[in-house]
């Protein structure tokens, strides 16, 4: 069965890597990068960003990524009309969106199918922003993850395909998590893709109960999960 496959989100290392790996087992009609961001009021830079980014920069292999440059399109939103006429006119049936703003239900309605979103934390738990860092933060490290999950009007809410839990490596540092958060995520959406493209009922859960919503963690809190240096 020939699905056809869009995808929205930011520009990032990781991200790169994630399409990288995706489209070399399945195609993706169209990358829609979004250019706009959300920027808080208060500090989010912490003392680990630049040990985050020498890490991945490290660890993230590259490979393949040039032949989808021509797939790229930068918007401002992932609901811009060019996003709207571009689903329309493809019939388009699947978005995967990862690390992009919260999609309208416009968008979202254009779809053959649905949005299918990438949720780097326990959504059942945790919703919105810098998830798995506040589960560190509480010391809940039963609940640091990813979550797939329909895209609806309410944030991180709708019904869930997987949601996997991450063990990590003894002794890990906190800047190496997004690192196994999205190599977790792209063995999930893999998975997800060899049955969508062979079943037409993808099975979904409702989530059993509401996560509490966190936006951004402020520099200062972030900061003190540094200072505590590992993950137990």
């Amino acid at each position: 069965m020939n699905k056809k496959i869009i995808f929205i989100g930011t520009d990032t290392l990781h991200r790169r890597f994630f399409l990288s790996e995706i489209s070399k087992v399945y195609d993706i009609k169209k990358i829609f990068f979004e250019e706009y961001k959300i920027i808080p009021s208060f500090d989010i830079k912490s003392k680990f960003d630049l040990d985050e980014k020498t890490f991945e920069s490290k660890n993230f292999i590259i490979k393949g990524f040039e032949h989808l440059k021509d797939k790229i399109e930068r918007v401002q939103r992932g609901h811009d009309q060019l996003v709207k006429d571009y689903i329309k006119n493809e019939k388009i049936d699947l978005a995967i969106i990862f690390g992009a703003a919260k999609l309208k239900s416009e968008v979202i309605d254009l779809l053959k199918d649905y949005a299918l979103n990438i949720h780097r934390g326990i959504a059942e738990e945790y919703r919105g922003l810098d998830s798995n860092l506040w589960a560190v933060y509480h010391k809940d490290f039963n609940n640091i993850g990813v979550t797939l999950h329909k895209a609806i009007d309410i944030l991180d809410k709708g019904d869930i395909y997987m949601q996997k839990k991450l063990i990590y490596p003894n002794n890990i540092k906190v800047y190496k998590m997004r690192y196994y958060e999205t190599i977790l995520a792209k063995e999930m959406i893999l998975k997800f893709l060899s049955y969508y493209h062979n079943n037409n009922n993808v099975k979904f859960m409702k989530q059993c109960k509401e996560g509490r919503y966190y936006s951004f963690m402020p520099n200062c809190l972030k900061d003190t999960l540094n200072f505590k240096g590992y993950l137990n």
